[in-house]
């Protein structure tokens, strides 16, 4: 590793640390992986929502009866349990967070390999300058979600499949792409969709048959979730339980991101009767979902372009400081991006990134846009953002001896 590269990791595990302080180091709120985690540590196994006073409630209450959960992909609840553990509030966030910084200061360095093996070394340092120093991928260590491990995953993975696109690899690659993707799945569902038109793409490009032991790797891993799944719920539920539940939050008739109308708790008891809770939660997201569409057909069609545009330029749903803050970074790494992606377009050496970018903003456009699915959209969009930043410098640069030929 060369010692300029050195510098820059070294400021970004700085910046990274730098922002813990300023973080609520007091709270045990880790959204409903939290309370997921805190269930299973008080013997109540993966579980998360129970009927109280009326509504239904999510966290931990030591009285409290939560129903059997898959609400959320077990990655994440995992990995939270052990910091959980530790009864020191401040001093479990501490560590928590630290090694939150460790992950996300390892991304620069994965960008950094990424893009040079791709680009070029200049790119693969201008690449790891904007990951080191971007706002977005330093707040990510202080928000309790899977980001900061996925941006780590999500270019390990990209690495390892251009690896297998390259040639004929050790066969230990091919195993570690299936265990990557068996961790990124059990971070973010739908990374399933995403892993396995990969492993189809480069089956088709190699013809290596090698390909097939990620696949069995996919499919060994998930089977044990996906029957426990089963056994509890009744229905194939190969990751998760809230497909429809995004679905609504993204089209409904009430608000973008809203959570439910106002029959939603007596309907879902209703349907509990015969159904799990959270089973019977799809079913009456379903049904409002495809009631909204259908009554509302024009408004579902704005409200998708509106999403599309959220992901990829600003989110009009954040308030007016979000949007100005927000907006310029997202801009900031669109207008190199497009020229940059221009430069070096090539369906047979970046179809993953490509389907990536796809699979996002389809995911985006038929759910709903948070923070979050920006940033680990613009994590893979840096190394072409770095190809533009160089053909504006390389620009600029030329421009600069002009002038002063010219003189």
């Amino acid at each position: 590793m060369k010692v300029h590269i050195r510098h820059i990791i070294l400021l970004a595990f700085v910046l990274r640390v730098g922002i813990i302080p300023f973080t609520n180091l007091r709270t045990e709120h880790y959204y409903e992986y939290g309370e997921i985690a805190k269930n299973l540590l008080s013997g109540k196994g993966y579980s998360l929502f129970y009927y109280h006073d009326s509504r239904f409630e999510y966290k931990w209450a030591p009285t409290s009866s939560p129903e059997v959960s898959a609400y959320m992909p077990p990655g994440y609840v995992w990995f939270l349990t052990p910091f959980i553990a530790v009864r020191h509030i401040v001093l479990r966030n501490l560590l928590l967070l630290t090694i939150q910084a460790l992950l996300s200061t390892m991304a620069v360095w994965l960008v950094y390999e990424y893009t040079r093996k791709l680009f070029s070394e200049r790119a693969a340092f201008i690449a790891a300058v904007v990951t080191a120093i971007n706002p977005e991928f330093i707040y990510a260590v202080k928000s309790f979600t899977p980001t900061a491990a996925y941006h780590c995953l999500i270019l390990l993975f990209l690495i390892m499949c251009h690896k297998l696109r390259a040639g004929k690899p050790d066969r230990k690659v091919y195993v570690i792409t299936g265990v990557l993707s068996v961790f990124l799945v059990y971070l973010r569902s739908e990374f399933l969709l995403f892993a396995m038109v990969s492993l189809t793409f480069l089956y088709y490009l190699t013809k290596q048959r090698m390909v097939a032991v990620s696949v069995a790797l996919i499919v060994v891993f998930l089977a044990p979730w996906g029957i426990r799944n089963y056994l509890h719920f009744h229905q194939v539920t190969p990751v998760t339980t809230n497909l429809w539940m995004n679905v609504y939050r993204g089209n409904n008739e009430i608000d973008m991101n809203s959570w439910s109308g106002p029959d939603f708790v007596p309907r879902v008891l209703a349907a509990q009767k015969q159904l799990p809770l959270e089973m019977a939660m799809e079913r009456v997201y379903k049904e409002d979902v495809i009631s909204y569409i259908s009554k509302n057909p024009s408004q579902y069609v704005q409200n998708t372009i509106t999403k599309f545009f959220d992901l990829w330029v600003l989110n009009t749903k954040d308030t007016h400081v979000e949007i100005l803050i927000t907006g310029i970074l997202s801009i900031g790494l669109l207008i190199p991006f497009l020229p940059g992606i221009q430069r070096s377009f090539s369906v047979k050496t970046f179809a993953l990134e490509y389907s990536y970018f796809a699979l996002s903003t389809i995911t985006a456009m038929l759910f709903f846009v948070l923070p979050r699915y920006q940033t680990m959209l613009h994590m893979v969009m840096v190394p072409f953002c770095a190809v533009g930043i160089d053909i504006f410098m390389s620009k600029w640069g030329k421009g600069i001896k002009r002038s002063g030929k010219e003189q």
